[in-house]
């Protein structure tokens, strides 16, 4: 069965803010086994984070088929995969009703999503973006 994981990005922690690290193909953590986890699973991973600008949490990728590569210092395992999301694909996802159960994820790194309403908000945000982009 192939798992969802949710990923959060912290401008004030890593330096950079999610929409300059959007294009990255990288999630960066110090957990062997969930690395293990997701990779055994061809997982999708959805990366959240804010800018610098604006407190609002934003959904800026979505990963998949990530498998562990040595990392840095600071976060040993890189999980590289493919980027779906383009340039300037981010949604606002502060306000959505799902968020809630997400915030309770964003302080513990890469997490596995146990609520079906999550997950579900994310395809369906995903998808409206697929669409628009086929409207183009």
């Amino acid at each position: 069965m192939q798992g969802h994981y949710v990923m959060y990005h912290n401008p004030e922690t890593m330096g950079q803010d999610c929409e300059e690290i959007q294009l990255s193909n990288v999630v960066a953590t110090t957990k062997q086994g969930i690395a293990n986890q997701i990779a055994g699973e061809n997982g999708i991973i959805w990366c959240v984070g804010r800018k610098w600008d604006d407190d609002a949490y934003y959904l800026y990728q979505r990963i998949d088929g990530a498998f562990p590569q040595p990392g840095d210092d600071e976060f040993p395992i890189h999980l590289v995969g493919t980027p779906l999301f383009e340039q300037d694909e981010m949604v606002d996802i502060t306000d959505k009703p799902y968020f809630k159960d997400v915030f309770k994820l964003l302080r513990f790194g890469v997490q596995p999503i146990d609520s079906q309403s999550v997950l579900d908000g994310f395809q369906e945000e995903f998808l409206k973006l697929v669409r628009a982009r086929r409207q183009r």
